[in-house]
């Protein structure tokens, strides 16, 4: 069996897994993972009747290799086996999708029960071609497993693309069931909340980086996801409770939910908004705050985030509000990381404006139009210049951002990946632009951010944020 097939069982397997943490295990996504697990199984089959996936020192294993390159993204399976003592997995020939459905139930469904507890329901079920090993998967010539090699930055991208893509979706089904005059669910916007809250601990810089890619149709979804990062990074450092965290999270996904009832020719409009829409567009904090109060399993905070993530610091903005308006401070957050992410991205009626001009911009809306503190702590924590982000630096090279200096937000720390002739540079010069010459000056600044390359991306009309 290739390394690629290895993959496929794999990542369907985790794919499985967080649907069924977000969903249900009998969701139409699960059963598809499943049959994917089962078609990659198949080849292996054809030759072999076994096929066992072993756990060593975090990373795992298949006939004697360390699958270094999984590590990173099996990270939950191996988690999830580890926490009810199982040593790896083990598929018999034959093994069907039914059967590999029972067990994403039953782990998902027995999260305290050991390996062979689990073991003795599948069998009970009459699942009998796949189980938890309850003894270390012994194998032969097992390849010794050093320090650093286990591709986390690539595996840091795949998990946070997994996560990503699971919280457009959850939106996505929210829309459908809101627009259909269903009882949305909100509970997946928890559980997808609660998943972010705990990657941005491992995968923050990948996570991140991610909301520079537009590379979806459908702009209110992508531009709620990515709100939600900047905010959920935000908050691991203003936050010591991790519930809290969750909570932040959940009420920054959920902050545009009143866009999901307007006429999508008002909401995709690619032109400039008539006063009669933008009055019905001016309306989405109202219908999301309701929305969210009629719903189950939603935090007061994300009510209180929808209505008023519109409203200035010095309560101008919408809705129109009469007498004193206490704003929380997850609000006024919001809001800055709201008009942040709207301004940077790229419409089909303006381009994207820089990352250094829009943090220009909430410097001199502190104070009026933004909490100044919530301006202080945006840029402390994410710069002028957001992690991955390309920059110029004055000596010609080109390099991406690797952290932020809270203290001096516009000089970053920068790796460098391209010489002044444009040549792509490996394992490139670490050069940090807050660093001061003898004189006082910058030995070398940025001079300004350089675009990446990005699809065309269909959005609302005017309104920011």
């Amino acid at each position: 069996m290739s390394v690629e097939a290895v993959e496929g069982v794999v990542r369907s397997l985790v794919v499985a897994l967080m649907s069924g943490l977000l969903y249900f295990p009998g969701h139409r996504r699960v059963v598809r993972a499943t049959e994917e697990v089962v078609a990659a199984l198949e080849g292996y089959f054809e030759g072999q009747p076994l096929m066992v996936l072993g756990i060593r020192e975090g990373l795992l294993i298949f006939e004697g290799r360390p699958l270094y390159d999984l590590s990173i993204y099996a990270h939950r399976l191996i988690r999830t086996l580890r926490e009810r003592e199982a040593w790896g997995l083990r598929f018999e020939r034959g093994v069907t999708v039914e059967e590999v459905r029972r067990l994403v139930e039953v782990l998902l469904e027995s999260p305290s029960a050991s390996a062979a507890v689990i073991n003795g329901e599948l069998s009970q079920q009459g699942v009998t071609r796949v189980a938890l090993e309850v003894q270390p998967v012994v194998e032969r010539g097992v390849e010794g497993i050093g320090p650093g090699q286990a591709g986390e930055a690539l595996e840091g991208e795949e998990i946070s693309r997994e996560i990503y893509t699971s919280a457009m979706a959850v939106l996505q089904d929210i829309m459908v069931e809101l627009r259909q005059g269903e009882q949305a669910s909100f509970s997946q916007a928890n559980e997808v909340a609660a998943v972010l809250a705990e990657a941005m601990e491992t995968h923050r810089t990948p996570l991140i980086a991610l909301t520079a890619v537009k590379n979806y149709d459908e702009y209110t979804f992508n531009h709620s996801v990515n709100v939600c990062i900047y905010t959920t990074a935000l908050a691991e450092g203003l936050a010591a409770d991790p519930q809290e965290v969750v909570r932040i999270a959940q009420a920054a996904l959920l902050h545009d939910v009143g866009k999901i009832l307007i006429a999508d020719e008002i909401l995709y409009k690619p032109g400039r908004l008539s006063e009669a829409e933008w009055r019905i567009m001016r309306q989405h904090p109202l219908v999301g705050a309701k929305i969210l109060v009629e719903a189950q399993g939603v935090d007061e905070l994300a009510v209180n985030v929808a209505f008023g993530h519109h409203l200035r610091h010095d309560r101008r903005g919408y809705p129109e509000v009469t007498g004193q308006v206490d704003l929380d401070p997850v609000t006024e957050l919001v809001n800055v990381v709201d008009v942040y992410e709207a301004v940077a991205a790229k419409r089909p009626y303006k381009e994207p404006v820089a990352p250094e001009r829009v943090a220009e911009l909430l410097l001199d809306g502190s104070g009026r139009d933004f909490n100044p503190v919530c301006v202080e702590a945006f840029l402390g924590c994410l710069g002028a210049y957001p992690l991955a982000t390309r920059v110029l630096l004055e000596n010609g090279c080109q390099g991406e951002v690797l952290s932020t200096n809270p203290e001096d937000p516009f000089h970053p720390v920068v790796r460098v990946t391209r010489d002044p002739e444009g040549e792509s540079v490996r394992g490139g010069e670490v050069v940090d632009t807050a660093e001061r010459d003898e004189a006082g000056g910058y030995r070398c600044e940025v001079v300004r951010s350089v675009p990446r390359p990005e699809p065309a991306l269909n959005g609302p009309g005017e309104e920011v944020g």
